[in-house]
């Protein structure tokens, strides 16, 4: 089952791995991986932001995470959301009363899977009929 926060990660290719870096390599080591990385982080969170507003949901992006944090909708508690997502579209996420009490009303979406990865996660739940209604959630508080 595969999901925004279950991906496998593969090892970095040699050429990016240099476990024996003085501090002035560091440096240029660390610019030669951070362009690409943060590029790869972009595509994901447009792929992830894109879908979910064709949803209904009206994410933001954000920097500086690697997650995209949503509204639960109306009528399920973030456990039962995440839940009603394996159970429906076979997506996972992470209930957002995981982290605390803050999160009862939120669910976590990791940015670690590939945009082709996230679309189709997406287009899952757009099968099983899953939308995000905002104004049924404003209502329920």
């Amino acid at each position: 089952m595969a999901g925004f926060d279950q991906t496998a990660l593969g090892p970095l290719p040699d050429s990016q791995v240099n476990v024996n870096v003085q501090p002035a390599q560091a440096d240029i080591q660390l610019e030669f991986l951070e362009a690409p990385t943060v590029a790869r982080y972009e595509s994901r969170r447009h792929a992830l932001i894109e879908g979910f507003r064709s949803l209904g949901w009206t994410p933001e992006p954000v920097r500086a995470t690697m997650f995209l944090w949503l509204p639960v909708p109306a009528g399920f508690s973030a456990q039962d959301w995440t839940k009603h997502l394996i159970d429906k579209a076979g997506v996972v996420v992470t209930p957002g009363n995981a982290f605390g009490p803050g999160g009862n009303r939120f669910f976590r979406v990791s940015l670690i899977a590939d945009p082709p990865v996230l679309a189709a996660a997406v287009e899952r739940m757009r099968e099983a009929g899953i939308r995000y209604e905002e104004q049924q959630s404003k209502s329920n508080h």
